[in-house]
C-alpha cells in the first residue's frame, strides 16, 4: 500500500511539472482574464446607456414639470434611498447624465460607442496599471 501511494504522488507532481499541464495552465488563466474583462465592458457599456438613458428622461421631465428645477435633488435622494450599495447618483452626477444626454442626443452614438468596445481587442484595453495581452 504505502508503495502505491509513492507511486501516486510522485505521478501528481510528474503532471503539474510536466511542460503540456503548464503551457495549459497559462491558457485557462488567459481565458479566465479575458472573460473578466469583456464582462467588465459589458458591463461599462451598459452603464453609459443606462446614464444616457437617465439623463434623456430627466430633461424630458424637467422640460414637461413646472418648476422642474428641484426633481434632480428629489432625484438624487431618491435613487440612493433605493440603491445604497450604488454610487453615482449625486445630484452632481445627475446632471452630468443629462449633459451627457444633451451633447450626444442621438441614440446611434451610444449603441456605436458600445459596439466599438466589443470590437476592440483584448491587448488595448489597459486596467488600473496593467495592460492585458492577448
Amino acid at each position: 500500500v504505502e508503495e502505491f501511494n509513492f507511486f501516486k504522488r510522485k505521478n501528481k507532481m510528474s503532471i503539474i511539472q510536466n511542460t503540456e499541464y503548464k503551457n495549459w495552465l497559462k491558457d485557462l488563466k488567459s481565458k479566465i482574464q479575458q472573460s473578466q474583462i469583456k464582462a467588465a465592458l459589458a458591463i461599462n457599456s451598459q452603464l453609459i446607456l443606462l446614464y444616457w438613458d437617465m439623463g434623456r428622461q430627466i430633461e424630458e421631465k424637467q422640460e414637461n414639470a413646472k418648476g422642474g428645477s428641484g426633481l434632480i435633488n428629489q432625484l438624487s435622494k431618491d435613487l440612493k434611498t433605493e440603491f445604497p450599495e450604488m454610487g453615482g447618483f449625486s445630484a452632481y452626477n445627475l446632471r452630468y447624465c443629462k449633459l451627457f444626454y444633451s451633447f450626444y442626443k442621438t441614440l446611434q452614438f451610444a449603441h456605436n460607442l458600445c459596439a466599438n468596445w466589443k470590437l476592440m481587442k483584448i491587448s488595448q484595453i489597459q486596467y488600473g496599471n496593467k495592460l492585458f495581452p492577448n
